[in-house]
């Protein structure tokens, strides 16, 4: 399961719209399904206990530069629209698929070492 944590108006059925390459990516047999995490926009307000998909709304409480450095640093992949959201804080274009797909990959074998480690 990758969780995603959006702004408080924003849906599921919004981001599917603005983001066709990550739910195409979310709709493929085998592939994880996507929870909701309503988010405050404030780098506070971001998880640090696990990795997820953030959204980069031009209506968060803080710079992209901010939210790319934070991100970086807790493992988070922010995004807005099909634009990856770079570590330097600026937009990047036609990348979010395959660096989305790696996100997975790497969020998909931390899960499956931590049920490993619970069933020991």
């Amino acid at each position: 399961m990758i969780h995603c944590c959006m702004l408080e108006y924003l849906t599921c059925a919004t981001i599917e719209y603005l983001s066709p390459t990550l739910f195409e990516l979310l709709g493929r047999p085998g592939e994880t399904s996507l929870f909701v995490l309503k988010w405050d926009g404030t780098i506070a307000g971001l998880p640090d206990a696990e990795r997820v998909l953030v959204h980069a709304s031009p209506n968060i409480a803080c710079s992209r530069a901010e939210l790319a450095e934070v991100c970086g640093r807790l493992g988070h992949l922010a995004f807005y629209d099909d634009m990856l959201l770079g570590r330097d804080g600026e937009l990047k274009p036609l990348i979010l698929g395959p660096v989305v797909q790696q996100f997975f990959e790497s969020v998909g074998r931390r899960e499956e070492t931590k049920g490993r480690r619970r069933r020991q």
